[in-house]
């Protein structure tokens, strides 16, 4: 009786062993699969975070060369306009000539946007120069035909005549727009777009000055210093201008006081140099979420893990799998979810819930190829807002918000499930059409007028805009779908310039 006994408390304390032995040995593995997963989940909600803001910021260096390239465009055009007026001042005397040259560079209106020159060749006399520093006539000549980014010259007999528009001040006017679109984007996750311009890649204090902050406006123009710390005692300017001399572009984190609240959290961000204008160019989004997510899954899984040990030792194995299974299905439907807000985030522009310029340089490649491989027909349409920075100006940057919307629900509207609508940038829109040539402007001249004759109410104020409708099929001769966009971009500004569409039907 006494070994039935001994034989039975050995039997419970072997059974209570084995029982406490497969709990720990499925608690251990429970602990180290859920790092496992964690550590995916993380890295992987990490590298789509990195993809928006690298995507994101390079979207916006994009957007300033091809203001760039469309302003000079546009000066050269106007400057080409002023070169026929001189053409036919030709007719006059010397001394007339001057006179009227003179008289088209003084005045008021013009003062800041032209440069202009007048000197003659046989005496190396300088007429007449809208430069403050006169100096020597053969500096003057090169740093004008070096610095002026459209340019003309007029020569009557000795008389030679050179003027154009300075690249310092189309820069000044990209900057200011560029200034103004990052100042109305909106981004989920208080994420936003900030620029600072080096001073001296050296470091140190006055190293930068911050150009551009939509969060911290009053800042702006303020001197940085190397030396500045986060709230953790990092060096993150350091750190960035450490990257941009090595690289041109980096990923960092850095800790910052979250908007309106107290809370401190890490923030990724990325940084690339733009060397025409010496911005550094960045974007940052909080990783608490991460943080958050990942805790919410912890807690589910350890409370599952108790309800396991509370069970029946013959139901421990069944239980371990259910909650591994469970867990795992969470863990993707999860992923699933914030995978597909990000995608959305990142193809669709937020303002207008159109295409965003990221996803329709997708769409645009993926029709060249269709184009390419089945010769099916294309038409890319570029659309702007006329005296759009008017609108903003005068009845505010919400009242123009309003604007592009109302825009952009028309421009769905006319399309079909065949057709894209994508918002290129600022106030200019792409639509990538499947049409005849022969309906082709028709169709574009009852859109120009559906979009020019329609009242946008925001406000209590009635806004009545016009658009310019330029466009082109894609040809043979593109070697990329951009070739397009830029002929299509021509045209539009031509339709700027007289009113009316304008169609490239070069195939």
């Amino acid at each position: 009786m006494k070994k039935r006994t001994q034989y039975r408390l050995m039997s419970v304390a072997v059974a209570i062993t084995i029982s406490l032995v497969i709990i720990i040995l499925h608690i251990v593995s429970h602990r180290e699969t859920q790092e496992i997963y964690t550590n995916q989940m993380e890295h992987l909600a990490l590298n789509i975070k990195k993809d928006f803001l690298h995507d994101t910021v390079n979207n916006v260096i994009g957007e300033i060369e091809h203001l760039r390239e469309s302003k000079r465009n546009i000066y050269q055009i106007n400057t080409n306009h002023r070169l026929n007026r001189f053409q036919e001042a030709l007719r006059m005397t010397d001394v007339a000539f001057v006179d009227f040259y003179v008289s088209e560079f003084e005045e008021e209106k013009f003062e800041d946007l032209w440069s202009g020159l007048l000197y003659n060749k046989a005496t190396q006399e300088l007429l007449y120069t809208t430069e403050e520093n006169k100096g020597d006539l053969a500096e003057l000549i090169h740093e004008f035909n070096t610095n002026l980014s459209a340019q003309a010259t007029i020569e009557k007999g000795d008389l030679v005549g050179v003027f154009g528009v300075h690249n310092h001040y189309i820069d000044t006017v990209i900057k200011t727009e560029i200034k103004t679109m990052l100042h109305q984007q909106t981004y989920a996750n208080d994420a936003y777009i900030w620029v600072n311009e080096v001073v001296d890649y050296n470091g140190g204090d006055d190293y930068a000055v911050r150009r551009i902050h939509p969060n911290l406006k009053d800042t702006e123009g303020m001197y940085l210093s190397t030396d500045a710390e986060d709230l953790v005692g990092n060096k993150p300017y350091q750190e960035e201008l450490n990257g941009i001399n090595q690289e041109g572009e980096l990923f960092f984190t850095y800790f910052f006081k979250e908007m309106k609240s107290d809370s401190i959290s890490e923030k990724v961000t990325y940084a690339k140099l733009y060397e025409p204008y010496d911005w550094i160019i960045a974007m940052g989004v909080h990783l608490n979420d991460i943080e958050h997510y990942v805790n919410v899954v912890n807690e589910e899984s350890d409370a599952r893990l108790s309800g396991v040990i509370a069970r029946l030792l013959i139901y421990l194995t069944v239980a371990a799998l259910f909650g591994f299974f469970l867990l795992y299905i969470v863990s993707e439907l999860n992923l699933t979810r914030t995978t597909s807000r990000l995608e959305r985030e990142a193809n669709f522009d937020p303002l207008t819930d159109v295409y965003s310029r990221r996803y329709g340089e997708r769409l645009l490649e993926e029709s060249f190829s269709r184009y390419q491989l089945l010769n099916e027909s294309f038409v890319i349409v570029m659309i702007d807002i006329d005296n759009f920075k008017e609108i903003n100006d005068h009845y505010g940057h919400e009242a123009g918000d309003d604007v592009l919307r109302a825009l952009s629900k028309q421009l769905k509207a006319s399309v079909n499930k065949s057709e894209f609508v994508i918002r290129w940038g600022g106030d200019e829109f792409i639509l990538i059409l499947k049409e005849t040539d022969e309906q082709l402007m028709p169709r574009l001249n009852d859109l120009k007028e559906q979009l020019s004759n329609r009242a946008v109410t925001t406000n209590n104020d009635e806004i009545f805009t016009s658009v310019s409708i330029g466009a082109t099929h894609f040809a043979p001769s593109d070697i990329d779908p951009l070739k397009s966009v830029a002929r299509a971009d021509k045209m539009m500004y031509q339709s700027k310039h007289d009113g009316e569409v304008y169609i490239n039907y070069e195939r």
